[in-house]
């Protein structure tokens, strides 16, 4: 589908909490609609600022090339009826080749190998770039037996890999409804349950490392792994509201999780502390995020989109979409974010222009010519 090239102007107002602060137009950009696909959306992940992928409802999952302007619509055929995907990921998967020297190793990376998960507890996986998919059907539950996959809704799945630690493969974490979360270090062959320190339902998982991930649910939970999920640990987050999304950006140890009621929290230390920032509204929020630079920040929910260019001291609320629950926010490094949501609803970042440079000052006056002699 081709954009519409339509652009929304927003409107700017200062938070009610927020100090007062000065926000121009001019700093802030605008949000262009592109043109919505058929299905509400519910997950997106951006590997480049061209490369993504998106999930939603009627058993959709979607895949573009050129930053959201187009998608192409792939589905795994299963015959549950309703089956909707709460979860994508499609990471860097790396896999060795034969030596060709004693003592060397080569490998081979792509983005061809995909995971998405959603309602009846179901797993599904891709080795071609999403035009054919299977059920993984793996799991060891031992440590939940209250569990019934098949049953259970899973909400989230996060992933990690990198080409320098290449030999770990792909970790993966699952996040689901009753405390579920179940990790696979197999590629999703076999999944294990893990127990956790509470039972809430959890909303998302972001996966930073091969030992470190941490979770987000409800009644305020935030969730810590050093070990790849075998164990996990409660943070204290100061609020009881349900928080549906969590993720660090940069190379330092800042980090945000947002939710229910207009909550923002943050860290500055890794996710050790996390501390109440000042609300832009109190709609309900589901995705934060920001440039890798921390230079802009978004969160997105119910009909509502907040920025921030000073790392969260202040919000600011861009009027979107009227009556529309956007789902999830996501950008490449410092590329520009997208968002999606409800009734396909597709949003893209477009900055504000650079203000012009400054004019060059007027030269020295020359020097008056020498007196006579």
């Amino acid at each position: 589908m081709v954009s519409s090239a339509k652009s929304i102007h927003l409107s700017l107002w200062i938070c009610a909490w927020g100090a007062l602060s000065v926000f121009t137009a001019a700093q802030v950009g605008t949000w262009s609609t592109l043109s919505p696909v058929t299905v509400d959306l519910n997950d997106l992940e951006m590997n480049s600022p061209d490369f993504g992928w998106a999930a939603g409802s009627d058993d959709s999952i979607l895949d573009t090339v050129n930053g959201g302007n187009t998608w192409t619509v792939h589905r795994t055929g299963a015959s549950a009826n309703g089956l909707i995907w709460q979860g994508v990921t499609f990471p860097l998967y790396c896999v060795g080749v034969v030596d060709p020297l004693p003592g060397r190793r080569e490998f081979n990376c792509d983005y061809q190998h995909g995971w998405v998960v959603g309602s009846f507890g179901h797993v599904f996986y891709t080795a071609d770039n999403g035009d054919s998919w299977s059920r993984q059907t793996g799991f060891i539950m031992s440590a939940r037996p209250d569990i019934v996959m098949g049953v259970t809704t899973l909400t989230d799945i996060g992933s990690y890999s990198s080409e320098a630690e290449w030999r770990n493969g792909t970790k993966l974490l699952v996040v689901g409804e009753s405390g579920l979360v179940l990790d696979s270090t197999d590629s999703g062959t076999t999944w294990i349950a893990r127990s956790t320190p509470v039972g809430s339902a959890f909303y998302h998982v972001h996966v930073r490392s091969f030992n470190e991930a941490w979770i987000a649910g409800a009644e305020g939970v935030i969730l810590k792994t050093t070990n790849g999920g075998l164990t996990w640990i409660q943070k204290a987050s100061g609020t009881t509201a349900a928080l549906r999304s969590i993720s660090f950006f940069g190379s330092g140890g800042a980090g945000w999780a947002v939710g229910d009621g207009g909550v923002i929290l943050r860290t500055s230390d890794g996710g050790e502390t996390w501390a109440l920032q000042a609300q832009c509204s109190t709609s309900n929020l589901r995705s934060v995020h920001f440039r890798r630079s921390l230079s802009e920040g978004w969160v997105v929910g119910s009909s509502v989109i907040c920025y921030t260019f000073d790392q969260g001291a202040t919000w600011r609320s861009q009027s979107s979409v009227s009556g529309i629950t956007l789902t999830a926010l996501d950008g490449y490094d410092e590329g520009d974010p997208l968002v999606v949501g409800e009734a396909g609803t597709q949003l893209l970042y477009i900055p504000a222009p650079s203000p012009p440079p400054s004019p060059a000052p007027p030269p020295p006056p020359s020097p008056p010519p020498p007196s006579p002699s």
